[in-house]
């Protein structure tokens, strides 16, 4: 679940801001709300904070509504 999270918020990133360097991860931290089963996984990425040379990203992962996450994510990346 933290790889997914994590290169959740990298996609979002590279869609949000393109024609950019692939960015990378300075930090991540995951919290685990609930147990995930063997369904589908979507993840939403939100840039939080976007500077010239690092951009701080919160993610959510949920399975069957988006109203009960299964994990939440945040994390800082160098541009």
């Amino acid at each position: 679940m933290g790889a997914f999270l994590e290169l959740s918020a990298t996609v979002g990133l590279i869609h949000q801001l393109p024609g950019q360097r692939l960015p990378k991860p300075i930090n991540f931290n995951v919290n685990y709300l609930r147990s995930a089963g063997p369904r589908d996984t979507r993840g939403r990425a939100e840039i939080v904070k976007h500077g010239r040379r690092i951009a701080n990203v919160r993610v959510v992962a949920w399975q069957d509504s988006p109203e009960k996450p299964i994990a939440t994510g945040v994390g800082n990346f160098l541009l």
